[in-house]
């Protein structure tokens, strides 16, 4: 309050999503019943419609606007790309005086301020529990005090919970440098990725020419290879374990004193998938003949790239009860028998990471099946957001699973894929893919208005009365031309994907390239 009575703004950077929130609501009712006038209500409610009218979650969107009113926003990832763009102008342009963002967001959000405050300098990490937060992050942090050419200085302020923190927060944050960049190169998912690479790129053929790659890196200059015999004989034979473990994956084959590519190794380095993943893949795909969804699902899952949603102690019994309905369909097993699971013979601790795969399958496929956006962020706290990450990843993963299988000769697994690609990028049944693989501004909710309307394919689009179409919820009449005009197009031009496409063909892949906008299959 010292801060807005003073005609400047703040940032508080808190460790959570709900803490946003949470804090977000404390501050804007402070605000609200504050005795000093510090905001505009009737611009900020032209905000705080704006961020419904734009929100793809009405809950989140209602929840956003109504702390809006007051002058204060929350910002975390969960938010659709737009409304995190209304909240990021509308401070800018100084309406809104308190924004409340997750600590991770410090380094990408843009939004100097008179004062910054750090609610938190610990975080949950999945897995591990609570970690202190680098000091870089600190350093993003308070970076963001201070306007330029309306502040003389900017004050960050680094909350301590105790009498006993303050020296060790001055000595660990803000006097302390922050760390040092280091190479991540040597890991042996990035070294198998990069060793696989250079050998199908050409850059390497031999052992001796594989280790002069991996000498030219800042990992082997940090790791102290260069002076060390002994180190260098240990990188060696790390170096030659994971070329073995490549060529007894399929992905590399040798030939005289020297290693080569295989056409899956290939295959592989045009995908970005690491070598460990894909092997991952293929074990389960070899596992069974053909599954149901929930199987392939969580077999991509398995990539460390997707984000897992964290299981709940009251969730277990509905999952482990989920895992025993689908266990002849799952492709990757728990750590732990059926007997021993239905015995009750296990600790949480053990099932817990398997289960938040699990979990987190089972979102994507209510995702595919058409559940709306209020109904996936209030089951799962999964905002609109994070669908878009998940969308994204589910094109790559699932479009190179499904090139794995072509290529491994699985035609029906490659079918049951390819169209799971499809659904699992957009949120959509299987009949409405014809319409969201070719019509440039239908997605899901439009696709199924359509759909129900009676347009259930490119030809009935072509051949709609644009009136007709133009009276559909969530269209008008310039779409409704639109639209039209594009399916006329693709009927002339026999350019049409049909709703079973794998998308694997030429002319798919250029249309994902237009819709997308992703480099992925042209790689």
């Amino acid at each position: 309050m010292d801060t807005l009575l003073n005609g400047g703004q703040t940032l508080i950077f808190t460790n959570s999503r709900s803490n946003t929130v949470k804090l977000a609501q404390q501050v804007a009712q402070y605000i609200c019943n504050y005795g000093v006038k510090v905001i505009e209500p009737r611009e900020l409610t032209k905000v705080s419609n704006a961020v419904i009218e734009t929100s793809q979650s009405r809950l989140l969107g209602e929840e956003l606007a109504k702390v809006i009113k007051c002058g204060v926003a929350f910002h975390h990832a969960g938010l659709d790309m737009d409304v995190r763009s209304i909240i990021e102008n509308s401070f800018r342009d100084r309406l809104l005086k308190v924004v409340v963002a997750t600590t991770t967001l410090a380094a990408g959000v843009n939004l100097p301020a008179r004062r910054v405050i750090i609610h938190e300098y610990r975080r949950y990490e999945p897995g591990i529990g609570m970690e202190e937060l680098p000091v870089m992050e600190y350093k993003q942090m308070a970076g963001r005090a201070g306007r330029p050419g309306l502040d003389p200085y900017g004050e960050a302020i680094l909350i301590a919970r105790g009498e006993d923190e303050i020296d060790y927060l001055m000595k660990n944050y803000i006097s302390a440098r922050v760390e040092e960049v280091r190479s991540k190169f040597l890991t042996d998912k990035n070294l198998a990725t990069h060793l696989l690479s250079a050998i199908a790129s050409g850059y390497a053929s031999s052992m001796e020419e594989v280790l002069n790659f991996v000498s030219s890196t800042l990992g082997y200059l940090q790791g102290g290879f260069d002076k060390n015999a002994f180190l260098r004989e240990l990188l060696r034979r790390r170096v030659e374990d994971i070329i073995n473990f490549l060529v007894e994956s399929g992905f590399l084959e040798r030939h005289d004193d020297g290693v080569a590519a295989t056409a899956l190794g290939s295959l592989l380095n045009n995908t970005y998938l690491d070598p460990y993943t894909a092997n991952t893949y293929i074990k389960g795909l070899k596992a069974r003949d053909e599954t149901n969804d929930l199987g392939y699902t969580h077999l991509i899952v398995q990539s460390p790239e997707v984000p897992r949603l964290r299981i709940r102690r009251s969730e277990f019994e509905d999952y482990l009860e989920i895992v025993l309905d689908n266990w002849d369909y799952l492709l990757i097993k728990p750590p732990l028998t059926r007997d021993e699971i239905e015995n009750g013979e296990y600790e949480d601790e053990e099932l817990e990471d398997y289960l938040s795969t699990v979990k987190t399958s089972v979102m994507l496929l209510d995702w595919a099946n058409e559940v709306s956006e209020d109904e996936l962020y209030k089951n799962y706290d999964v905002g609109p957001g994070d669908l878009r990450v998940y969308s994204d990843l589910m094109n790559w993963l699932a479009g190179a699973i499904t090139r794995l299988a072509s290529a491994l000769g699985m035609k029906r697994h490659e079918e049951r894929l390819g169209v799971l690609r499809w659904r699992l990028t957009y949120g959509i049944r299987e009949e409405l893919i014809e319409l969201v693989a070719n019509l440039e501004g239908v997605g899901r909710t439009r696709a199924r208005a359509l759909y129900n309307a009676g347009f259930r394919s490119v030809v009935d689009v072509a051949n709609a009365d644009p009136r007709v179409i133009g009276s559909i919820k969530g269209f008008g009449d310039k779409l409704a031309r639109s639209i039209i005009e594009q399916a006329r197009k693709l009927v002339s031009e026999g350019k049409v994907i049909k709703q079973t496409a794998t998308g694997s063909g030429r002319e798919a892949s250029k249309q994902e390239f237009r819709k997308r906008g992703s480099l992925l299959d042209y790689l």
